[in-house]
């Protein structure tokens, strides 16, 4: 959108990842009223996901859950 363009309700705005914040906040309050557990696996609750070992609690703030998770080794300095 052009800088100073008029905003219309056809207007398109980026949102980009904004939706993220808003479903955390749902699994967290639905986790406190016990209506889920972060164990849950998350193709139970979305088939469509395809990584049926993925648990809620697994993902919370990793980037992509459907990569596989490289962990650093300790530095051997740091094991004292």
């Amino acid at each position: 959108m052009p800088a100073g363009a008029p905003v219309t309700p056809d207007t398109v705005f980026f949102a980009a990842s904004t939706a993220k914040g808003v479903a955390a906040t749902v699994v967290h309050v639905l986790a406190a009223r016990g209506v889920l557990g972060y164990d849950r696996r998350i193709a139970e609750l979305w088939p469509e996901f395809g990584v049926p070992v993925e648990t809620l609690n697994r993902i919370q703030g990793e980037r992509d859950a459907t990569q596989p998770q490289v962990r650093a080794e300790p530095d051997s300095a740091n094991q004292r």
